[in-house]
């Protein structure tokens, strides 16, 4: 049985109430009634809500019913020990707080029950009502003070969730880096970098760019750069695991803006998509501007060549009049010859003037690559075999026709081959081993479209990289003045553009040029 309280120290005292109930319910176990009902006399008037057992199973019936409890809890209890009670919650999963009531003044049997998880005790003695309400209202404070703890913790964990998601799921790399080490990137940036995160996590910053050069030129090689700036953003190159490039556009914040974090961050977008957007626009844009080109002066040509024509057959029948009439050994009979190849030369450009002028036709049949390509070269092997050119043709078995004006396109590849033939006799006038014309060809799809490209590499003589937007100009030319017209590849440029396709070049530094004949397949065109 507790101690029965006689006379309380301020028994006409009753605590104001405060403003508001506690939501926690004060559940008070002790078996004497006269004490127990005024214990709970006192804390209904502090605008607590009381609950009372006289023993421990009836504490326990009270507590399954009741998830916010505090007990105060008498030391002796008539049906178990309150280690035994306290036992039994712990079994149930109830961590449930008390406060521990003794009428021994012992204070070993304080520390006992605070080592138990007391959150605090009273003794029953002559001023017990009157530290009653002030210690279970410190009880209820630290209580309230721990949930609004644990709240705050747990929504911190639910913001740091969110922002954790938001930085994986960013649609660009960022990282975080601490005396030039990789200590946290997002999962954007180990697809961009083609690398795990286990394997990035720890390594140099530097690592992710294509050369020290580049990383030198960013904010992420110097600590202090943008020191009270904003963003430090620059566009630089990083090396994927494969070996290949990116072009990142890279941002780096500036240390007053890092706050409390130990390092840098830094975003990069990847530009490659876009660059690669860029250099096809600017390819259309070229071809469409090499087109209207050719267009304008086509229309110029075809009336230059007719203009000249009758001229030069009046010429020419005039060269041939002074052959046929003049005797066998006249001196002007060498000067006759020559007005007649100079002006089948002259012919030959006019030819080439109003095929290059003229429009284009409809008259296209379904033709087989390797067939236009072996007529062709029926024409130029005997004269590429005595000038020691050979040439190595590597074509898949089964390749899609194209739709075309063949002898057009055939007239593509004998230019090709004959400005290859050039190229090779002036680096190697003589024999050679890399004297040869190499041709390939493969299938493709492209924007949902099937595309045939056929290659022609030499090894000959150097393009420089800046005449090769320049080629497939009218009338220009690298060869010598007595060897070329210059409207061979611009005629190739324009048959390839009217079928709906492409010819490009790529000059080789050291090694030569390498031309590119694209067309559609099938029915294209």
């Amino acid at each position: 049985m507790g101690n029965r309280i006689m006379t309380p120290d301020e028994p006409n005292r009753t605590p104001p109430r405060p403003p508001a109930a506690r939501r926690t319910r004060i559940l008070v176990v002790e078996d004497d009634f006269d004490l127990r009902s005024l214990i709970q006399l006192r804390l209904d008037g502090a605008g607590l809500n009381v609950e009372c057992a006289g023993t421990g199973a009836e504490a326990i019936q009270i507590v399954r019913r009741h998830d916010d409890l505090l007990m105060l809890l008498d030391y002796q209890l008539p049906d178990m020990s309150v280690h035994d009670l306290i036992a039994h919650l712990a079994r149930e999963g109830r961590d449930v707080p008390f406060i521990i009531m003794t009428g021994r003044g012992d204070e070993r049997v304080a520390v006992d029950m605070m080592k138990a998880g007391a959150r605090d005790y009273l003794v029953k003695n002559l001023s017990f009502l009157g530290r009653l309400c002030p210690v279970v209202e410190h009880v209820l404070d630290r209580m309230d003070n721990q949930r609004r703890l644990a709240q705050a913790e747990a929504d911190l964990a639910d913001r740091t969730a969110t922002l954790r998601g938001i930085y994986e799921a960013a649609p660009v790399g960022i990282g975080v880096t601490t005396d030039g080490i990789l200590v946290d990137v997002n999962a954007f940036l180990c697809g961009m970098v083609g690398t795990p995160r286990g394997e990035v996590l720890g390594r140099e910053v530097r690592w992710l760019f294509a050369s020290p050069e580049e990383f030198d030129q960013t904010a992420l090689a110097d600590p202090g750069a943008g020191d009270g700036a904003g963003p430090l953003t620059r566009e630089t190159r990083w090396r994927r695991a494969d070996g290949s490039f990116l072009d990142i556009l890279l941002t780096v914040s500036s240390p007053e803006r890092t706050g409390s974090l130990p390092g840098r961050v830094f975003t990069a977008q990847d530009l490659s998509e876009r660059r690669a957007a860029e250099r096809e626009r600017e390819r259309l844009e070229s071809t469409l501007r090499q087109q209207q080109k050719l267009e304008s002066i086509g229309t110029l040509a075809s009336g230059v060549a007719h203009e000249i024509n009758n001229p030069i057959m009046a010429v020419m029948n005039y060269a041939q009049l002074i052959l046929d009439q003049a005797p066998e050994d006249a001196p002007i009979l060498p000067f006759a010859e020559a007005i007649i190849r100079e002006n089948e030369r002259v012919a030959t450009i006019v030819r080439n003037l109003l095929s290059f002028a003229r429009p284009d036709s409809d008259s296209r049949t379904p033709a087989c690559v390797a067939d236009m390509l072996e007529e062709t070269l029926s024409l130029v092997r005997a004269p590429f075999r005595k000038e020691n050119i050979a040439i190595e043709v590597n074509l898949p078995a089964i390749l899609a026709p194209v739709l075309c004006r063949r002898q057009q396109i055939q007239q593509i590849f004998l230019n090709l081959l004959t400005n290859a033939r050039d190229a090779l006799n002036e680096k190697y006038p003589g024999a050679h081993p890399d004297k040869v014309i190499r041709i390939a060809a493969r299938e493709d799809t492209v924007d949902g479209g099937q595309r045939v490209h056929i290659v022609f590499e030499n090894h000959g003589a150097d393009l420089p990289p800046e005449l090769a937007d320049r080629i497939f100009d009218p009338f220009f030319s690298t060869k010598p003045r007595d060897k070329g017209t210059g409207l061979g590849l611009a005629i190739s440029f324009r048959i390839a553009s009217q079928h709906q396709g492409h010819l490009q070049v790529q000059p080789l530094p050291g090694l030569g040029a390498r031309f590119l004949v694209d067309l559609p397949a099938g029915g294209g065109g």
